[in-house]
């Protein structure tokens, strides 16, 4: 939180700001913030079908779109290159 200034970052970014200090060169794939995909790696098949139902709602603990501003200005400064960049080079 305090490298981030985001409360509560989701495992994507923890992973990525620890890359980060631990390699020299660091290559992300996938992410997409929830924007596209609205599910999370430990939902089943009920608990989709409940959210698609409208019967619960997804929870809203990360803040997904400060997590995609802060992981692309990463990746304007060049600290972080996505895996579609890095095979075009």
């Amino acid at each position: 939180e305090d490298a981030t200034n985001i409360r509560r970052p989701t495992t994507g970014l923890c992973s990525i700001l620890w890359s980060l200090k631990n390699y020299d060169k660091v290559i992300i794939h996938g992410f997409d913030f929830f924007q596209s995909s609205q599910g999370h790696y430990f939902d089943n098949k009920i608990k989709s079908f409940l959210i698609k139902c409208g019967i619960i709602k997804i929870g809203h603990k990360h803040d997904n779109i400060a997590e995609q501003k802060f992981v692309n200005q990463l990746i304007k400064q060049e600290k972080v290159i996505t895996l579609e960049r890095y095979l075009k080079i």
